[in-house]
């Protein structure tokens, strides 16, 4: 099967062959197999149609990749916190009741709250050292933060 886009070969990963490993092996083996195309044409019959499959469900795990994994801020720690930014991650989160976000943008690495003020910094390493809330770094409030995003 050659898949219309990225999407769609994730979709059938998840679905149809339990994992994306395992669905590249078997895509390898029957490239052009008339019943391999059979199986997807039917697959797609029997959950809706391609159309529906596509705008139901192609959408919301590609809104699942690039949006957010919300997590329990007790697995979310300060150092996983340095390391995402480093990686260029943005990182939302709530405290004392207002929403911040780290930047990755032109303009530097920022920190911004309530998306109005924002802070900018040359790199990683500055805003991680210098970002300041309520004129505390980050380190020091990280154990009151709440409802963390990862983008």
């Amino acid at each position: 099967m050659v898949p219309y886009d990225e999407a769609t070969t994730e979709i059938f990963a998840i679905w149809e062959y339990d994992s994306y490993e395992a669905y590249e092996v078997i895509e390898k083996q029957v490239r052009g197999d008339k019943q391999h195309a059979n199986r997807v044409q039917k697959w797609y019959e029997e959950n809706g149609g391609r159309e529906y499959v596509l705008s139901e469900y192609i959408l919301k795990v590609k809104n699942e990749q690039i949006e957010s994994t919300l997590l329990n801020k007790d697995r979310y720690s300060y150092q996983e916190l340095v390391r995402d930014i480093h990686i260029g991650h943005e990182i939302e989160f709530t405290y004392k009741g207002k929403r911040y976000i780290t930047l990755n943008v032109l303009e530097g690495f920022g920190l911004c709250e309530d998306n109005v003020s924002v802070s900018y910094y040359k790199n990683p390493e500055e805003l991680i050292k210098n970002g300041e809330i309520d004129g505390k770094s980050l380190k020091d409030i990280w154990n009151d933060v709440e409802d963390i995003s990862i983008f």
